[in-house]
């Protein structure tokens, strides 16, 4: 009879899958690995934005050396690009967590929005889109900022730094390398290379909350935040990328933690049962690979690990125990009326309602094509089919009244996610990403629809009402 990784080899390949290797890691061993030929146990592979899971290690060491605080302004660290009196507000106001959270003020990699090669400067020189610290927006200059932030304040590459505080007590990474920007930070949004098998143990150390046995490697109750859910992910297109991101790692569907790659550079950690599995590949331009190695995974050997032992303690509470408390409960926002500020889709403002036993809503727009309202049931999480409510007073350019089902979920922090079903002979699905910062909101939305819905795409910003502005 054919092991568990056997059945995973056999559907990734069945399903053409470019995948380059496999390891499972259960309590504290190697339980099984494939690779590739011509590929092997000591192969360096490109791991891509894995990258960014050691570059928040480093930010966590630093922050317990006293060397920065989490809620610094990261304009603090870099007069060199932008001085007090120059500074965008929404820029000054971006802050590492902000950054480690993906919540930047950035919509997208802000070196890929200028041709430059100063890479580190561009984050700072393209005119933010939004307030950071509200809604999700995957930004790899952030990543690479933070990097040349810990490379100054440490005075070392990042895998020199990493090298001298967590990996060389491990005795891995120790030929692995990061490739380096044009600017000559280390890339640590997408550059390291290393094997398969150091991977595998990196998600180790980081799924005993950075214990090493007994030699406490990196900061206990930074990492604990970093693998707990801390802002929502639901407009991503790949479903197992919708279960919630951290401090520069993703949630993954069991309450576990996923390090991270394009093209199927994936550490998947299971830390309730202390078991780590690692491929390798390359899958970009096959749009559904990366979710057919979860898919695969799930069905075939995730019920081999899933009555594993806890790797450590806090892992035998629940995942509400470990989750970060935000600094702004959802509920301070329903019932204000936010003004957008003015864009080009001519979005005036917004409210939310909540009914008070918090299982439907309403969403009411106003733009200068109208107002309108939309009803929608409260999920138990993001994305759930059997949870809807219907609603007819929806806005379709051209047509005042369009059937539609919506549903929200608000989630552990301060976000709600809407999902909205065009019911029409033009079918669509309308994702809008609601987040709130002192008296800014910032709405994402985005639809999955060939034609129409073209007001629904983008990043607005809005400040709240003051009842006398009413």
């Amino acid at each position: 009879m054919k092991t568990a990784m056997e059945q995973f080899c056999d559907k990734i390949l069945e399903r053409q899958v470019n995948l380059h290797s496999c390891l499972l890691m259960t309590g504290g061993r190697i339980a099984e690995e494939w690779y590739r030929s011509p590929g092997g146990p000591e192969t360096k592979h490109r791991m891509f934005s894995v990258t960014k899971s050691l570059v928040s290690m480093a930010i966590g060491l630093l922050e317990e050396e006293g060397r920065l605080r989490l809620t610094d302004s990261i304009c603090d660290y870099f007069p060199e690009y932008v001085s007090e009196d120059q500074a965008d507000p929404w820029l000054k106001k971006c802050r590492i967590v902000d950054m480690l959270r993906m919540e930047s003020c950035h919509s997208m990699t802000a070196y890929k929005q200028m041709a430059t090669d100063r890479w580190t400067e561009s984050f700072f020189r393209v005119k933010p889109d939004h307030c950071p610290g509200t809604v999700f927006s995957y930004d790899t200059s952030a990543s690479l900022v933070m990097t040349a932030l810990a490379e100054k304040l440490s005075g070392k590459k990042l895998l020199d730094y990493l090298r001298e505080k967590v990996f060389g007590a491990m005795g891995i990474l120790e030929d692995a390398y990061v490739l380096e920007s044009p600017d000559g930070v280390s890339h640590g949004g997408s550059g390291l290379m290393c094997t398969t098998r150091e991977l595998a143990w990196v998600g180790y150390l980081c799924s005993h909350l950075g214990d090493w046995h007994g030699q406490q490697l990196l900061p206990r109750e930074y990492m604990r935040k970093a693998l707990c859910y801390q802002t929502g992910t639901g407009l991503q297109g790949v479903v197992d990328e919708r279960m919630g991101y951290g401090y520069q790692f993703w949630k993954n569907r069991k309450g576990g933690f996923v390090l991270y790659g394009m093209g199927g550079q994936l550490v998947m950690c299971f830390p309730r049962h202390d078991a780590v599995f690692v491929t390798t590949g390359f899958t970009y331009g096959d749009p559904a690979g990366q979710q057919s190695i979860y898919d695969a995974f799930y069905e075939y050997v995730y019920p081999v690990i899933e009555n594993g032992k806890p790797a450590c303690a806090e892992w035998e509470t629940s995942e509400k125990d470990l989750a970060f408390e935000t600094e702004a409960p959802i509920m301070d926002n329903v019932g204000k009326v936010y003004a957008f500020r003015e864009n080009p889709k001519g979005w005036k403002s917004f409210r939310l309602a909540l009914s008070d036993d918090k299982k439907s809503g309403c969403l009411e727009l106003e733009s200068s094509r109208g107002r309108w309202e939309i009803p929608f049931a409260v999920t138990g999480q993001p994305a759930d089919n059997r949870s809807f409510a219907q609603g007819s007073s929806f806005f379709l350019e051209g047509q005042e009244d369009m059937p539609a089902l919506a549903q929200a979920w608000t989630g552990p922090v301060n976000q709600v996610l809407l999902r909205i079903e065009v019911l029409h002979q033009e079918p669509g699905v309308l994702w809008m990403d609601l987040g709130f910062r002192d008296d800014e909101a910032v709405v994402h939305m985005k639809k999955n629809r060939e034609l129409g819905l073209s007001d629904y795409e983008g990043y607005f910003t809005a400040g709240r009402i003051s009842e006398t502005e009413k």
